[in-house]
């Protein structure tokens, strides 16, 4: 997979971006894995809040920058209906500029927020949505999770989490 995602503050998810090659097989399992995560908000009548580290180093090839697009204009009512906002952790300035066209180019579904810093990211969860959330915790030691021990690790309680 593309991405190791990190589900243990549900229903807020931390996908971070590995430094696993990209291809067709890669990119297909990431997206079924998204689209089980869309599935999970249905059956529960929820939206998630995405936050995505790109930060791995390495920027994301332009051909799948545009599998990503064609992917999410084919998912643009799931996405509406079960995602609360994109948070986007992007350092590299030239690849923060690509994001930014995307952007422009294809309306996104939801609200976002493209920033450098967590500390940014967590403003705007806090301003925008009445969620106080620390980002930052996915960096300081919490290792992402196996998709296949997904369930186990959900943490129900959300301690984290405050929304009003």
């Amino acid at each position: 997979m593309i991405g190791d995602f990190n589900l243990e503050f549900w229903p807020i998810v931390y996908l971070k971006l590995n430094d696993k090659e990209i291809n067709e097989n890669s990119f297909e399992e990431y997206k079924k894995y998204y689209l089980n995560l869309l599935l999970k908000c249905k059956k529960n009548n929820e939206k998630m809040v995405l936050i995505c580290n790109l930060n791995s180093g390495r920027m994301l090839p332009l051909d799948y920058v545009m599998k990503q697009a064609q992917f999410n204009k084919e998912i643009h009512k799931f996405n509406k209906d079960y995602i609360k906002t994109v948070c986007i952790l992007c350092k590299e300035k030239s690849f923060k500029n690509v994001l930014n066209l995307y952007f422009t180019v294809a309306k996104p579904a939801n609200p976002y927020k493209l920033s450098r810093s967590f500390e940014k990211i967590n403003l705007y969860l806090k301003e925008k949505f009445d969620i106080s959330f620390d980002v930052s915790i996915y960096e300081n030691g919490n290792e992402s999770i196996d998709i296949s021990e997904e369930e186990d690790t959900i943490n129900e309680e959300n301690p984290l989490i405050i929304e009003k």
